[in-house]
């Protein structure tokens, strides 16, 4: 069970096939194991390499909102660091089971991709 001041953290492990297109991960919450209904996006990586290491660190400010770094259609591998902008507020209701739903998008039918492991840490603050 997630509530306030808790500390959200993923990291995943992803291995594609063929170099051929570029490959966006996504990584969804959801009230479903799947992506019907109303998904909320937390995580984008879009690139053409073969190896990715990533990872997502988030607070919970209150039962329905995860606070950010990064936004959830941001490039990138890992949000950590500094800048000038202000922190992402993601709308999620954690009174209720939320899934994390990780989908892939392939830009050639030659390549493939898997996911290797996932890692997901919930820490008191």
């Amino acid at each position: 069970t997630f509530t306030t001041n808790d500390r959200f953290y993923f990291e995943y492990l992803v291995r594609a096939v063929g170099g051929l297109g570029v490959k966006t991960i996504r990584v969804y919450t959801n009230t479903t194991n799947n992506l019907a209904g109303t998904p909320v996006l937390i995580a984008t990586y879009s690139t053409n390499n073969l190896l990715y290491s990533i990872c997502k660190l988030a607070f919970l400010s209150a039962t329905n909102a995860l606070r950010s770094k990064l936004g959830g259609t941001t490039n990138s591998t890992a949000n950590y660091g500094s800048d000038n902008s202000g922190f992402t507020t993601f709308t999620i209701d954690f009174t209720v089971q939320q899934y994390i739903v990780v989908s892939f998008q392939l830009a050639n039918a030659g390549d493939a991709i898997y996911l290797e492991a996932f890692y997901l840490e919930r820490s008191r603050v």
